[in-house]
């Protein structure tokens, strides 16, 4: 059974909204993300190194014909940073039409999910991330992944900062 008819054949059982999410883990452990933001999933590789960056941003790739800023989830988290290696993830994602390159330690899955809970974060990872960065929780029969907020990993003035930088 093909992808789009099995998502056509839960929609119609459970009469629910699918969502779609990228899992990734950072320090041992699982976040999401929604794929609709997703513009492409890559092996780390060289990034180009620039001044006056916030911490956490730690350089720029080129993809889809842009300079496309880079963060170290590690660090944007508050976790402990460890030296990049070829066998990270780069996440490019657009959010309002500006593209972001996120560094994770591994990619996991692609998980449909009929619904997650918002804003319900307890027990999923410490509070300041979940504050911060955490819009609700994936529920599953042995986990529970963090969903990230893009929203919320893109401060509008610090975006701007680091895109006129770029330019």
């Amino acid at each position: 059974m093909s992808g789009t008819i099995k998502k056509n054949l839960i929609n119609q059982i459970t009469n629910t909204k699918i969502d779609w999410f990228l899992t990734f883990t950072l320090c041992e452990k699982t976040y999401a993300i929604q794929t609709m933001f997703v513009q492409e999933v890559k092996k780390f590789s060289e990034v180009q190194q620039m001044n006056n960056l916030p911490p956490h941003y730690i350089g720029y790739i080129s993809a889809q014909n842009n300079k496309v800023p880079v963060v170290d989830m590690r660090l944007r988290f508050g976790l402990n940073p460890k030296p990049h290696e070829n066998n990270e993830a780069v996440i490019i994602v657009k959010v309002v039409g500006i593209l972001v390159a996120y560094v994770v330690d591994m990619i996991d899955d692609i998980v449909t999910i009929p619904t997650y809970e918002d804003e319900i974060t307890g027990g999923v990872l410490n509070e300041e991330i979940a504050s911060r960065f955490v819009k609700g929780a994936i529920v599953t029969e042995n986990n529970r992944i963090a969903v990230v907020s893009l929203y919320k990993l893109m401060y509008q003035q610090e975006i701007m900062q680091v895109l006129q930088l770029l330019s």
